[in-house]
């Protein structure tokens, strides 16, 4: 007789019987208990994961719907959208995804009518056209030109003219003060009375107060040695230009002290011709004198000698101002004179866009004319009284009282026409003496400058680089203005992208 003792798994004489293992199973959640060879198996329900089927599998759920969120366009049909998140549970232990869409869309439709306008380019100014094109697809372009001859009287709206998704779809010149996106008029370009360049030079480290203790009759050697340079220049000796004026500056001690850049000993000169039949032959000629002058400051023509020390023109040591002479009835643009085209006016050397409630016809007047009692214009800059077809507030508030007190109309109406007369004509005066005061403070340039700047010159080329004296055309200018109230006087000045002259030289 023997004992099987080969197989722990088993039992009985032969080794033939497996000992059941789920005896005493530690299987959870109702699993059934699977034996085997030294071991079991736990065989969990649909609910249940783990070993043991300890662990409860979670399923993902939706939560609520959210409120619907904006609309995709902001004006015709559009979109909206919602979203809910599968998180109300959400998936635990291998539990499955929330099945469905995670967001919910209906159309929405608003009351407002989508504008595009990009498609449909502004009008070609009269004696002029405009080229517009295409940027990146889906930016409009345009750039305005006046037919030879002829130029803008003012560079407002010329640069940058663009219509995109930036803009809203709308021409960016398009306001409320620029209803119909209007731009300056083509003018006839009109010969200067006389075009003047205004030169100075300053010499490095010759203050007054070393000028003043020198040996050296400082004033008479920069006198000799600029009026040298210029009896030289080429204009002066054919008689196409000549000087106008030469000055030498803060030769004495002064109270220039008490200002916290030491004053330079320095020069200024001033050099004048007068067009014949070509507007830009003086400005050709001043442009080329000044690129002489400034190759002989590079070549230390102006260096002078005081007390057997030698001072020269210094960095930043130039600077350099135009100036235009206008006849009467014009005003200054670039290099040249034009006249003030039909709703603009002329106002301290510029053409000024006639305020609301005025208008103007042709281009001699040198005001604009008031709209008709009780009536005022959509917007600026209009050039017929036909533009006077807006009702004013006081005008529209009488016509409202009016309907509703019929019984005493006669005595009514003349009591009101008398104030809306009286009020609409005060406004008037007001609006065009406020916008004339306020135009007249914010503008920075001075009498006809038409360029003013330092010099930088450690070479010839960066020195002209850096002026950059080649004119403007009218369809180059960039003049950004910040919009006035033309009933407030003290309106912020407009904001310009060159400079016309230096504060310090007013």
């Amino acid at each position: 007789m023997f004992k099987c003792s080969s197989k722990k798994a088993y039992t009985g004489d032969m080794c033939d019987v497996n000992i059941d293992d789920c005896v005493g199973h530690s299987c959870q959640n109702g699993a059934t208990c699977i034996d085997g060879e030294e071991s079991y198996t736990c065989v969990c329900s649909f609910e249940f994961t783990g070993a043991f089927c300890e662990t409860i599998i979670v399923d993902g759920g939706w939560t609520s719907l959210g409120i619907w969120g904006p609309c995709s366009v902001t004006c015709d049909s559009g979109h909206q959208v919602r979203v809910r998140e599968c998180s109300d549970p959400e998936p635990k232990n291998g539990g499955a995804n929330c099945t469905g869409d995670a967001t919910d869309l209906q159309i929405c439709q608003l009351t407002d009518a989508c504008v595009y306008e990009c498609d449909k380019d502004p009008p070609n100014p009269e004696r002029g056209s405009i080229n517009c094109s295409w940027v990146m697809g889906t930016i409009r372009q345009c750039y305005p030109f006046c037919d030879d001859g002829y130029a803008f009287d003012s560079d407002l709206f010329l640069d940058n003219i663009m219509c995109g998704p930036d803009t809203g779809y709308v021409w960016n010149i398009r306001s409320d003060e620029n209803p119909d996106s209007k731009i300056g008029t083509c003018t006839e370009i009109k010969l200067a009375e006389g075009n003047t360049m205004k030169y100075a030079g300053t010499y490095e480290d010759l203050t007054p107060d070393v000028a003043a203790i020198s040996h050296t009759n400082v004033q008479a050697v920069i006198r000799s040695t600029v009026q040298t340079q210029l009896d030289e220049l080429q204009c002066v000796q054919n008689g196409s230009c000549s000087v106008s004026s030469l000055k030498v500056t803060n030769t004495a001690t002064t109270s220039r002290h008490t200002r916290s850049n030491t004053p330079h000993v320095g020069f200024l000169v001033e050099l004048s011709c007068t067009p014949s039949k070509d507007p830009s032959w003086c400005y050709d000629i001043l442009e080329e004198t000044y690129y002489t002058l400034q190759r002989r400051v590079n070549e230390t023509r102006f260096s002078i000698k005081v007390d057997e020390t030698l001072y020269d023109i210094g960095p930043n040591g130039t600077q350099v101002e135009g100036e235009v002479d206008c006849p009467p009835g014009t005003v200054e643009m670039d290099y040249f004179c034009v006249q003030c085209g039909p709703g603009s006016y002329p106002v301290d050397y510029f053409c000024e866009r006639c305020p609301r409630g005025t208008y103007k016809e042709d281009f001699t007047s040198p005001e604009c004319t008031p709209c008709p009692s009780g009536l005022t214009t959509e917007g600026l800059q209009s050039i017929h009284p036909s533009m006077c077809n807006v009702l004013t507030t006081t005008s529209a508030e009488s016509v409202n009282k009016l309907d509703g007190n019929r019984a005493d109309s006669n005595t009514l109406t003349i009591a009101i026409s008398a104030v809306v007369s009286a009020v609409a004509a005060i406004g008037v005066v007001v609006a065009m003496r406020c916008y004339k005061k306020t135009r007249k403070h914010s503008r920075t340039a001075p009498k006809h400058s038409w360029a003013s700047m330092n010099m930088v010159y450690p070479n010839l080329s960066a020195s002209i680089e850096k002026f950059n004296i080649i004119p403007r055309k009218a369809e180059q200018a960039k003049i950004r203005y910040i919009r006035d109230d033309l009933f407030v006087c003290n309106a912020p000045p407009p904001v310009t992208e060159f400079p016309r002259k230096c504060d310090s030289m007013r």
